[in-house]
């Protein structure tokens, strides 16, 4: 299941919350390492384009810091796990 699908089945459900995941493609749909994830409350939501407003949201903010953390060359892959190697400023675990 992707795109509104998924959102639309998370509503029905009476999920109370949703994410977003920023992983790397490996040979398996959507089972890459995951990079970062973020949870939003959708206790409140209305429908399922709700929900996916919602996560279209996070997913503007974890996306641009997974992309940076690449070219920053800060993520350390082995296996499935993935470490953020320190930097300046602590991202996209709040």
């Amino acid at each position: 299941m992707y795109g509104k699908h998924v959102h639309d089945a998370v509503f029905c459900r009476g999920t109370k919350l949703s994410g977003a995941t920023v992983h790397l493609v490996n040979n398996e749909y959507d089972a890459g390492p995951i990079v970062l994830q973020k949870a939003v409350s959708i206790e409140d939501a209305q429908s399922g384009d709700e929900v996916a407003k919602r996560v279209l949201e996070i997913e503007h903010e974890i996306f641009p810091q997974a992309v940076k953390l690449l070219v920053e060359e800060r993520l350390e892959v082995n296996g499935l796990r993935v470490t953020i190697k320190s930097g300046e400023q602590a991202i996209g675990n709040d």
